[in-house]
């Protein structure tokens, strides 16, 4: 990805005021988390798509082998990264990709997330599709 598309500059450029902001929902934020850990393993190696600052990846890594999180914005991986050297997670990788730039030589996938995503998809079945295949 050579230029930053417009929502991923737009992104990048609130990353700070994005990670400043608290949830505004953390009970339901919580629920949310609880339910997602509830289908999850101990060995599953999973891909959280629209990851923002890494918060629930960082929550769900104990959780799992392994958690690729991408987002479109790299000053929201920037911050993730971060995070994730501050907590010292080994089994967390982030990674810069649109949703369309997920391919099948990444490797497989026990479980993908799409935490507060899909509804900002300006074609949510060629996502869908393209995730799922």
């Amino acid at each position: 990805m050579t230029a930053l598309s417009k929502d991923a500059a737009f992104w990048s450029n609130i990353s700070q005021k994005y990670a400043a902001d608290p949830i505004r929902n953390m009970e339901g934020y919580l629920k949310t988390l609880e339910l997602t850990k509830s289908y999850l393993k101990a060995e599953d190696n999973i891909l959280e798509i629209g990851c923002g600052t890494g918060s629930t990846a960082l929550l769900l890594a104990p959780h799992v082998a392994h958690v690729t999180a991408t987002d479109l914005a790299p000053g929201m991986i920037k911050i993730a990264d971060e995070k994730r050297a501050k907590e010292g997670l080994e089994n967390v990788t982030f990674k810069v990709a649109e949703v369309l730039e997920h391919g099948l030589d990444e490797g497989s996938y026990d479980a993908i997330l799409a935490h507060n995503l899909l509804h900002l998809l300006p074609d949510l079945d060629q996502a869908l599709e393209h995730i799922s295949a």
